[in-house]
């Protein structure tokens, strides 16, 4: 996330390095205490773990139902959630605000459903919250530019020009002639030499690697694994004004180089292999994968360490008053993590943020760890296994019994039971079973009653997805119904505690970073329409309301109550005053919340928000109506004379354009004539140079040839005398 890094003194740094350790090692003392063994007998429990207390030859089943809780509530908050567009809706402050508090709303949710997997995010906060008491959510700017790289072979220089225009960086090229451009006779490296002397423009192609920097920012959300997430003893819940939050998380050390932090400082870190990584949640939760164990890293880059933010309130600049920081620590386990970072962030004005949202089902006044449906059901899931144990061995005992054996018995046919098997034994000697009354009569009484009780804890049964028809033939379809009804409260309130603790929360996470951060604006589709907006313009404009979804039960009697509003509006089409009464807004309204209580999507798509259209026009008297007639039809007829000299135009436009066209094409073909002319020219003015070259050669040697020759006949003509005699003397 970004940051403005700020100078502190050395002493300075070493006291908020002394006071973040501190704070660190209470935090995990306290989440690797009770907290976490909760938590992994809770998972223990919904895997359906053994419990310890099993004894050899008896019944060892495990009832699941922690499992059955769990995943009963699921379906219904995720259908909560999901069923419309809109997790949430920013409400205007304002009727200025109106507009942009309907943006946001629309971008918000394309954040959180398109950019992220908002609803695998939802799935595992909420799974993570009935199961193992608090389920929490990372929202954070991330401003990661990706490198990208492409390889593109035989480019021209223009293209070449047009790519970097673009953005992109040329970092490796490689030029060579276009030989299918040039004529035959100018083929290979000494034609090219002499083209090139000759003043023949040559003709190259690129093969060229070019590269940028492909901006990837935006907010990011996921959901973040208990055992990372630390607090404070005392904390209450997740404030900036509290501090006390910590996230722990495994990273490489190139991870931290990607990050921004520098090279030097992370290098030297050493791998991390404490108690966090065999965290008791975690090692349940992958116990069925083996054990995890610490990877061997063959790249030193690729080494893990354990790095934690911390977010405390502490005084850095000496003036009294504690201020949100957070601290980036490495290690810290046991109090002597290394700091490397302690960001300023944004501006000053600007509040530090803390980027978790968390959710608890059972929340606990004034204490943030809170309860979850499965510490509302262990003890029960433990009495239920216990009891169907026990119904299983006297089943057992009843089937098989144990026998009383006067006498001398073979023992191996005793010990081996079979239908129709025979028992050896000497005269005199008996066997006298001992029958044990099976208990299952006085068992399935009390299992029934551990199942009335975990659906008064929790509220979850099998009557909230659907009416048992057992149940119905004994009570009235009323008292089922109620009962049904009950149930979905329970998951209601589970959702609305939910929506008004973390989801919140997390849009406005969500619209914290984006009007903080983002650079640019966004094309988003509002009321069919798409429309540029800018998240920069959005903060601390709008008050948030969550759109929590009802139960089936509630949604039926919903439809009926504005099925009953229909008929009472439908009642009042004949009076007079019924336009007076009834607006286009209120028809609109009323039509908005029967389709979104029959589970149905965008209104916009059924009927037009009466706020977007034109006012009418006023009616006009007979007169005006008549001249009005008058002035349609001579507007009717110029506007056919209209289409007549558009039809003539197009036409005639049609004609020039397949003349320039013509034009275009025989230009082109020209100009690609007088190229071949002028290759084929260049070729044969080439060749002319190279045939009077080698005529010049030829022409010099003969001058030379003959020069020499007449040097020869003057020194024989200086070796006679003057009457032509030739000096044979010594």
């Amino acid at each position: 996330m970004p940051y403005v890094r700020e100078k502190l003194s050395a002493e300075t740094i070493g006291e908020l390095e002394a006071i973040a350790n501190g704070e660190l090692a209470n935090a995990i003392t306290y989440a690797h205490g009770d907290v976490a063994q909760e938590r992994a007998e809770a998972f223990e429990y919904f895997l359906g773990k053994p419990y310890g207390n099993e004894v050899r030859g008896r019944s060892s089943v495990v009832t699941r139902d922690v499992m059955e809780t769990v995943m009963w509530s699921m379906p219904s908050l995720m259908r909560i959630f999901t069923a419309g567009d809109d997790v949430v809706k920013f409400e205007p402050r304002n009727q200025d605000d109106a507009e942009a508090a309907a943006q946001a709303t629309e971008y918000c949710n394309y954040v959180f459903w398109s950019q992220n997997d908002g609803f695998q995010t939802l799935y595992d906060q909420f799974f993570d919250a009935l199961l193992q008491k608090n389920g929490v959510v990372k929202v954070w700017w991330d401003d990661r530019k990706v490198p990208e790289r492409k390889r593109h072979k035989g480019l021209t220089a223009e293209e070449v020009a047009v790519l970097q225009s673009g953005g992109w960086r040329v970092t490796k090229s490689e030029k060579y002639a276009d030989q299918d451009a040039m004529p035959a006779e100018m083929q290979g490296e000494g034609a090219l030499m002499m083209a090139a002397q000759a003043g023949f423009e040559i003709p190259y192609l690129y093969d060229v690697t070019i590269e940028r920097d492909d901006d990837k920012s935006q907010v990011r959300i996921a959901a973040v694994p208990p055992e990372e997430f630390l607090v404070s003893r005392n904390s209450r819940r997740i404030s900036e004004d509290e501090g006390g939050v910590f996230h722990r998380r495994r990273v490489t050390i190139s991870d931290l180089i990607a990050e921004g932090y520098r090279r030097e400082d992370v290098e030297s870190l050493s791998s991390d292999d404490d108690d966090l990584s065999y965290a008791p949640e975690a090692q349940v939760r992958y116990d069925n994968q083996g054990n995890e164990g610490q990877p061997f890293d063959q790249d030193w880059m690729a080494r893990h360490v354990w790095v934690t933010d911390c977010y405390i309130l502490v005084d850095v600049d000496d003036d009294g008053i504690t201020e949100l920081r957070r601290v980036t620590l490495a290690g810290g386990s046991d109090g002597n993590g290394t700091i490397l970072d302690h960001p300023e962030w944004g501006a000053a004005p600007e509040v530090p943020v803390i980027p978790f949202a968390s959710v608890t089902p059972v929340p606990i006044p004034h204490r943030y760890t809170g309860m979850s449906l499965a510490d509302l059901v262990m003890d029960l899931q433990l009495v239920h296994s216990t009891i169907l144990r026990q119904s299983l061995d006297s089943l057992y005992l009843a089937n098989n019994p144990r026998n009383f054996i006067v006498g001398s018995i073979n023992m191996d046919d005793m010990l081996t039971s079979r239908p129709g098997g025979v028992v050896r034994g000497e005269q005199g000697s008996s066997v006298t079973p001992l029958n044990t009354e099976f208990v299952g009569g006085q068992s399935f009484p009390m299992i029934d009653y551990i199942d009335r009780k975990r659906m008064a804890r929790t509220g979850v049964n099998k009557f909230g997805v659907g009416l048992d028809a057992n149940k119905l033939q004994n009570e009235s379809a009323t008292a089922a119904m109620q009962q049904s009804e009950a149930s979905n409260e329970r998951i209601e309130l589970i959702a609305r505690i939910f929506a008004e603790t973390g989801v919140k929360r997390m849009f406005w996470l969500i619209i914290e970073a984006a009007s903080r951060y983002s650079q640019r604006k966004t094309i988003i589709r509002l009321r069919d329409r798409y429309v540029p907006v800018n998240p920069r313009e959005w903060k601390d404009r709008f008050d948030m309301s969550a759109r929590v979804g009802l139960g089936t039960g509630n949604k039926d009697r919903q439809m009926q109550s504005l099925q009953m509003v229909v008929g009472v509006i439908g009642g009042f089409r004949g009076d007079p005053e019924f336009g007076r009464l009834i607006s286009p807004e209120n028809v609109y309204n009323l039509t908005e919340d029967v389709i979104e209580a029959a589970g149905l999507k965008r209104i916009e798509r059924y009927m037009t928000d009466p706020k977007t259209l034109p006012p009418p026009e006023p009616q006009p008297n007979p007169e005006q109506a008549k001249m009005q007639a008058k002035a349609q039809q001579s507007q009717q007829e110029a506007q056919m004379r209209a289409e007549a000299d558009q039809q003539q135009a197009m036409q005639d436009a049609e004609i020039a354009r397949y003349k320039a066209d013509l034009d275009a094409r025989t230009a082109l073909e020209a100009a690609q004539l007088k190229a071949a002319v002028d290759r084929e020219a260049a070729g044969n003015q080439m060749i002319i140079q190279r045939e009077k070259m080698e005529m010049d050669h030829q022409y010099r040697m003969m001058e030379l040839a003959a020069e020499k020759e007449l040097e020869r006949e003057k020194m024989r003509a200086g070796s006679r005398d003057g009457q032509g005699n030739i000096d044979v003397s010594d």
